[in-house]
């Protein structure tokens, strides 16, 4: 009487978790990158909010030229506590945007965690 062979061999099983391991890293990869996205959109959000307060602070204070950090809006009640934080922010402080004003507009909103990719223009 001959047995029979049931089951998967070594190779087949050994195969299979590779196969997995692999699909796995790249879903959190992929989860990752979108993760950052999202906090980067996020972010560029609050900083289109912090124009129209950091304009009327503007406007109210007769601004010429200068770089003002939020904290300066949440000190005058233009803006709420909330809105002074990046996303990506680890530490909640609320001055983590410097508003740069020039010749009474604003040029630019700085991000002050990631200067470079959270830049709104």
């Amino acid at each position: 009487m001959r047995k029979s062979e049931s089951g998967f061999s070594l190779v087949e099983l050994m195969f299979t978790l590779v196969i997995i391991g692999i699909l796995a890293t790249m879903s959190i990869t992929g989860f990752r990158s979108m993760k950052d996205h999202a906090r980067r959109a996020a972010c560029l959000e609050q900083q289109h909010g912090l124009r129209t307060a950091a304009t009327m602070y503007g406007i109210d204070h007769a601004i010429d030229t200068a770089r003002i950090n939020v904290g300066v809006l949440i000190g005058s009640d233009y803006i709420a506590e909330g809105i002074a934080e990046c996303p990506s922010s680890r530490v909640i402080d609320n001055d983590d945007y410097d508003i740069h004003f020039e010749n009474g507009v604003i040029t630019r909103i700085e991000c002050t965690n990631l200067r470079a990719e959270h830049a709104l223009r």
